[in-house]
C-alpha cells in the first residue's frame, strides 16, 4: 500500500493533487460492494470490490460463505452436516 504522510489514499478524490499523476492513471475509481462508497482501487489488486474499512471487510467476510453455499453443493452439505453435529453435541446451548 502506498502511503503519503497525513493522507488517507482510500478517501482521496480521483482528481486529488496529493496523488501523483502516474498513480491517478493506474488507480481506477470503483464503488464498494458493501457500502456503495467510491474508492480508488489499487492497481495491484485487480478484483478489489470492497473498501478496507472494517465495516466493509466484515460484510465481505459475511457474504463469502453465503455465496459459497449457494454455488457449491459440497460446501453446503459439509456446512449443514457440521451444524447438525454441533447441535447434537451441544443440546442445551440454546436453553442457557
Amino acid at each position: 500500500m502506498v502511503r503519503f504522510p497525513g493522507f488517507d489514499i482510500q478517501m482521496a478524490n480521483a482528481q486529488s493533487p496529493w496523488i501523483p499523476y502516474a498513480w491517478r492513471q493506474l488507480m481506477k475509481k470503483k464503488y464498494c460492494a458493501a457500502s456503495g462508497r467510491a474508492f480508488l482501487a489499487y492497481p495491484q489488486i485487480h478484483c478489489q470490490a470492497y473498501l478496507s474499512d472494517p465495516k466493509c471487510q466484515r460484510e465481505r467476510r459475511r457474504r463469502w460463505p453465503q455465496g459459497k453455499r449457494r454455488i457449491d453443493p459440497d460446501y453446503r452439505d459439509n456446512d449443514a452436516r457440521h451444524s447438525r453435529e454441533w447441535t447434537t453435541e451441544n443440546p442445551d446451548y440454546w436453553r442457557r
